[in-house]
C-alpha cells in the first residue's frame, strides 16, 4: 500500500503487504418499524499478507477492522433519517440531530462504530489514516462523521484506566481532523479531511513518541 507513507514504513517494517478492504451490509433498526433500508454498515479490514520462508506460502492476518454506519439525507428529511442512529446509539443519534443545523449542506451522515487494531500493529500511526481512507472511500462528495471516543469494556478497566485509554483515543482522532464537541463525542466535516495533513500528523506524534 504505497499510497501512505505511514502504512508503507509499516510493512517494510513487518515484512508484509497490505490491503484495505470493503463490504458493505445493512443493519436491523429504526425507530418506526424495526428496520431501516437507508442505514449502510461498512466493514473495513486492514489485510496484511505475507510469504512464509522457502515455501512461497501467503498467509493472511486481519490487523485492524472497523466498522461505520452510513445514511443519506433527502432535502428536508433530515430528523426522520437520524432516527436510525439511535437503533445502536441513543448518543451519536442525539447528536446528530441537535447539530444538524451547524453542518451546512450535508449528504451523508457516517457514524464510526468500532475500531479495532491487532496488539503487534498499535501505537504505529494505522488508526487514522486508514478511517482517513474509509472515510474518502465511502463519504461522498459532502458527509459529516460523528464517533464517540471511548475503549471497549471499560466496565471492565479501572477509572484511571479508563482515563489514561480515552486521553490516548482522543489524540488518535484529533491527528484525523476530528474536533470535540460534546462529551466524549467527535466529529469531523468532509471538507476538513486532508489525507496529507494526517499524515503529516502521525509521523510527527510517532518521530516525537521516539524521541522519548
Amino acid at each position: 500500500m504505497t499510497t501512505s507513507p505511514t502504512l508503507a514504513a509499516i510493512e517494510t517494517e513487518h515484512d508484509v503487504e497490505f490491503t484495505l478492504t470493503y463490504s458493505m451490509g445493512e443493519i436491523v433498526g429504526s425507530a418506526d418499524n424495526g428496520y431501516h433500508s437507508d442505514l449502510n454498515t461498512w466493514h473495513v479490514e486492514l489485510i496484511a499478507s505475507k510469504f512464509e520462508g522457502d515455501t512461497e506460502t501467503e498467509s493472511f492476518e486481519t490487523v485492524a477492522k472497523m466498522t461505520l454506519h452510513s445514511v443519506d439525507l433527502e432535502w428536508g428529511a433530515e430528523d426522520g433519517a437520524l432516527d436510525v442512529f439511535d437503533s445502536y446509539s441513543d448518543g451519536i443519534g442525539s447528536l446528530a440531530k441537535t447539530t444538524f443545523e451547524n453542518w451546512g449542506f450535508v449528504s451523508r451522515v457516517i457514524a464510526v462504530d468500532t475500531v479495532e487494531i491487532d496488539k503487534a500493529y498499535r501505537g504505529k500511526g494505522i488508526a487514522p489514516i486508514i478511517l482517513t481512507k474509509a472515510l474518502h472511500r465511502i463519504g461522498g462528495n459532502t458527509f459529516c462523521a460523528i464517533l464517540e471516543a471511548c475503549p471497549f469494556y471499560p466496565e471492565e478497566m479501572t477509572a484511571e484506566e479508563v482515563k489514561v485509554a480515552k486521553k490516548a483515543i482522543s489524540a488518535t482522532w484529533k491527528r484525523a481532523g476530528f474536533t470535540k464537541v460534546k462529551g466524549d463525542y467527535y466529529i469531523l466535516e468532509g471538507d476538513y479531511l486532508n489525507t496529507e495533513e494526517v499524515e503529516r500528523k502521525v509521523r510527527a506524534s510517532l518521530q516525537k513518541k521516539r524521541k522519548k
